[in-house]
């Protein structure tokens, strides 16, 4: 099969204190890492109708776009399950209703999602399309929010247009007048919840001006033959990869048979039983300056555990302070670790350590904080710190202190979480990737603290989770609107709203820049102000509506009207 390779829209945004910014950078190639493995945990669920289901006379099961994305998968060593569970002449509403049952419970890493042609159609004797615009774009919306609140990685997908001569609808119009305009508002989706998409309706249009004959492609002028479901999981297929490559750093292509290293705080976090965990460390622990003031690594670990466990009871606790090492730890481990009486202690030091505290002392140091938290009845994951930009701390030092981290997890059978390794991994695999992890030479910036919790929680459970897709805390604004370029150095001590330059310059935008202030904001987990590609209103109404959805959501969480 050939695989077309097709122009990416960003999963979502990802790092920036200014309101503009005037920056660019190329896209690396779309493709997978190296696989190790065949029993790599990755579901992939196909959700839709009809077309996505596929199986009529002339197109056998193991012949549509789902299965043929499967077989690709496992080429490359992925060793992926796509779930197709698409039903005939579902609509939008109809997979809302059962979301939780065929896609949530199956704990999907990825959810394809391809609705229109039926919820546009006009039926005989009827003038409407059998769903609003409206209520298709809101459905729509609703499935993929669900998703990502669940952890999920959603793909939107337009449906493929009708072959020319299809027969017209109820209201005597050709299909594809009703389906171009559901298929916009897929793409207002997408755009508006930083999503990729797979535009097939317009791939196929172009095809078709391009002189294919969509009968060709088609079993009877709309759902796809085997040719047409080659198509289809042809400018898929790169999509997906893309998705999995971004969605979960350490990557499900290693390590695919991972053993929780604390399987009884995993069956505690499975039960529902209380759990506390305390993350004990330095700057990169309990400074917020760099994560944009609101959240770090404690609260995102919180975040990734209670994904992986719906009913799990927990408590985090930072117990990070900036410039400390682990002689200062020693000092303060009563009272800021111990005394919360934790089931788990994280514990990330180094970074300081190694221009301040001797290596053998930094090896003590860990050795009787272990034993000081289990004296305590505290399990503890060690952390080696992340690696760094070229500064002094970097190179053979800082890579002489992880050893030693590394070293006291053997001698005292202690679980590694290598956040140098996990990190240093990502350098290699994508340069671009892994510096829009850190916000400056040392310090990771949202994206990266998002990365260490991924990380910390592999090593607890043995699972992975994406928090890839985690958007900012809402609302954006609780108490005060301050835009300034920089954010408070401690925890959150006023907002910071980003702006995009294509609010105020709507036009001839560099369009590289404009996606990586996406990225960018995104990794400082600060809120963006945009500018959808088919919006045209000036900056003030854009600010405007904005404010205005803020407001709401403000009055809908606190339940007092202001």
């Amino acid at each position: 099969m050939k695989l077309k390779v097709m122009k990416l829209r960003p999963v979502t945004a990802h790092v920036l204190l200014a309101v503009l910014i005037a920056s660019s950078a190329s896209a690396g190639d779309v493709s997978a890492p190296d696989a190790a493995g065949a029993d790599s945990p990755v579901t992939i669920v196909a959700l839709g109708d009809s077309i996505t289901k596929g199986v009529r006379p002339g197109v056998k099961p193991e012949e549509t776009f789902a299965a043929i994305v499967e077989r690709e998968l496992r080429t490359r060593g992925i060793a992926a399950s796509v779930v197709n569970t698409g039903v005939g002449g579902e609509r939008t509403e109809g997979a809302l209703k059962r979301l939780e049952k065929d896609v949530i419970g199956r704990r999907p890493r990825i959810v394809t999602v391809m609705y229109g042609t039926n919820d546009s159609y006009v039926d005989r004797g009827k003038r409407n399309s059998r769903l609003t615009v409206e209520a298709y774009r809101q459905n729509l919306r609703a499935i993929v929010e669900e998703l990502l609140r669940q952890g999920i990685e959603p793909v939107l997908m337009t449906e493929p247009r009708w072959a020319r001569d299809a027969a017209p609808n109820g209201a005597g119009e050709h299909p594809n007048l009703r389906l171009e305009r559901y298929m916009e508002a897929c793409r207002d989706v997408a755009r508006e919840c930083r999503l990729p998409l797979v535009d097939h309706f317009t791939d196929w249009t172009a095809a078709e001006n391009d002189g294919q004959n969509l009968r060709d492609w088609t079993t009877d002028g709309c759902h796809p033959n085997p040719r047409g479901h080659e198509e289809i999981a042809a400018t898929l297929l790169p999509v997906v990869l893309e998705v999995l490559k971004r969605s979960c750093k350490r990557a499900i292509w290693t390590e695919p048979n991972a053993k929780p290293a604390l399987p009884q705080i995993a069956v505690a976090l499975e039960a529902g039983r209380p759990v506390t965990i305390v993350c004990f460390g330095d700057s990169v622990t309990g400074l917020y300056y760099h994560t944009g003031g609101r959240r770090a690594y404690t609260d995102m670990l919180k975040l990734a555990l209670e994904r992986l466990f719906p009913k799990a009871d927990m408590k985090a606790v930072n117990a990070g302070i900036s410039g400390h090492t682990t002689r200062e730890a020693l000092e303060r481990i009563e009272r800021d670790v111990l005394a919360h009486k934790p089931d788990v202690v994280s514990v990330m030091f180094g970074l300081n350590d190694m221009s301040r505290v001797p290596l053998d002392e930094y090896r003590d140091n860990l050795r009787e904080i272990v034993r000081r938290c289990r004296s305590a009845g505290a399990e503890v994951v060690l952390c080696t710190p992340n690696s760094v930009i070229g500064t002094g701390r970097a190179g053979e030092t800082l890579a002489t202190y992880c050893a030693a981290v590394r070293r006291v997890s053997r001698e005292e059978a202690v679980p590694l979480c290598d956040c140098f390794e996990a990190f240093e991994a990502v350098h290699l695999r994508d340069p671009l990737e892994w510096r829009l992890t850190m916000s400056d030479e040392i310090h990771p910036n949202m994206a990266g603290h998002k990365f260490i919790a991924e990380e910390i929680a592999w090593t607890i459970t043995g699972k992975c989770v994406s928090l890839y897709n985690v958007e900012p805390p809402q609302p954006a604004i609780p108490r005060t609107w301050i835009m300034n370029w920089s954010l408070s150095f401690g925890a959150q001590e006023w907002d910071c709203v980003v702006v995009h330059p294509s609010v105020v310059a709507p036009r001839g935008a560099d369009e590289k820049r404009d996606e990586l202030v996406r990225r960018l904001v995104q990794s400082q987990d600060l809120s963006l102000i945009d500018r959808r590609a088919t919006d045209d209103a000036d900056g003030g109404e854009i600010f405007s509506k904005w404010l205005k959805r803020q407001w709401n959501r403000s009055h809908d969480d606190s339940g007092v009207e202001n």
